[in-house]
């Protein structure tokens, strides 16, 4: 792994990257290691990764000898890798010629045995705390927090497919107690880092939270079940929970998801989230990101505590060599207005702080 830049240690500023949605099959899985493999050697090495989830194919085996295959490919990660649980490693183990598996059954899986104890994937692991410390929320090892810097990472299961808002009728229970955990995952930490002086905040969820109004529709799993629409946003909760706590931290807050279906560029970049209003939240900024087909490149997140512009977010492409083969070279850094899928710095206010804090 290749050292620190110690210039940008000094002055409180590192990267971190951003992977999501793959490997999608066994034919993915040597780009999936090559990718690894490129971020843990490049020029200038991430702190961390952060995996949006999807490590497998809605249509692949929820069995449990695939489950833990992908498992070992995320403990592999030369550097430390959090990662959030996707929508294919459990709800979609009902669906499909692989279904027939009961998806909670399938996350009590994932929990078990790749939330298992305190510390991130990776050859080299990271230490993190998870909400599952305490008792009334104790199944809920997937959610995690940690700190690099001055900020505050924080993950949340939150899966596409509506968030698993059942829509056919009886109760919603591992819905509706998920989203109490999260809710109060999200509270406690904007308490965390408002105490704590935090310059920003970085959520980290799989499933795309739907901000815009109005009716939505399955784009992932349509094909398995008629494309049907959602009579109810399972994500309301979330993105109200969003709200406050952007209207209760003064500094800048990104959210990073997984999407829905594959980008063009394979990420975009928005300002997504309004208050009651309907008027733009300026210190909240989404990175998507698509993965497969795109696992020939990946996202570089700069933090840099001391700019305006706290995140400055660049793609990185991987070359198709040998793992032990020079990494490829970079793309530029540069600006670009909101929502236009080019690399770009987010537009994100400092934090005013009182002297002496």
């Amino acid at each position: 792994m290749a050292p620190l830049d110690t210039a940008s240690a000094a002055s409180g500023a590192f990267s971190f990257a951003v992977i999501g949605n793959g490997p999608f099959g066994s034919a993915e899985e040597p780009a999936a290691r090559r990718l690894l493999d490129a971020i843990g050697h490049a020029s200038e090495a991430p702190r961390f990764i952060v995996d949006t989830g999807n490590i497998k194919a809605p249509g692949e085996s929820c069995d449990d000898t695939l489950l833990l295959a992908r498992q070992g490919w995320l403990d592999s990660s030369p550097v430390p890798l959090f990662y959030v649980p996707g929508e294919n490693e459990w709800i979609a183990c009902q669906f499909g010629p692989n279904g027939g598996n009961d998806p909670r059954e399938r996350l009590d899986f994932i929990r078990e045995h790749f939330f298992d104890d305190d510390q991130s994937f990776g050859v080299n692991k990271l230490p993190l705390s998870r909400q599952s410390a305490s008792a009334r929320f104790r199944l809920y090892r997937e959610n995690m927090r940690w700190q690099s810097g001055d900020v505050v990472f924080v993950t949340l299961n939150v899966p596409g497919d509506n968030n698993h808002y059942l829509n056919e009728g009886g109760r919603n229970g591992e819905f509706e107690e998920r989203d109490v955990a999260n809710r109060e995952w999200l509270d406690r930490t904007e308490t965390v880092a408002r105490h704590g002086h935090a310059r920003a905040i970085v959520i980290a969820i799989e499933g795309d939270p739907q901000f815009e109004a109005g009716a939505r529709r399955d784009r992932l799993f349509g094909w398995l079940r008629f494309d049907r629409q959602s009579a109810r946003d399972g994500y309301a909760e979330l993105k109200q929970a969003l709200l406050k706590l952007t209207q209760r931290f003064e500094g800048p807050v990104l959210l990073i998801d997984g999407g829905v279906g594959p980008l063009a560029t394979g990420y975009r970049i928005d300002e997504p989230l309004r208050d009651e209003h309907g008027t733009r939240v300026p210190n909240f900024a989404r990175l998507e990101i698509s993965g497969s087909p795109h696992l020939s490149q990946w996202i570089r997140v700069r933090v840099e505590p001391d700019r305006k512009e706290v995140f400055r977010i660049r793609v990185e492409k991987v070359a198709a060599l040998p793992p032990d083969a020079a990494p490829a070279p970079v793309q530029p850094e540069a600006s670009a207005p909101t929502g236009v899928e080019a690399p770009k710095m987010l537009p994100l206010p400092p934090v005013d702080r009182a002297p002496g804090e």
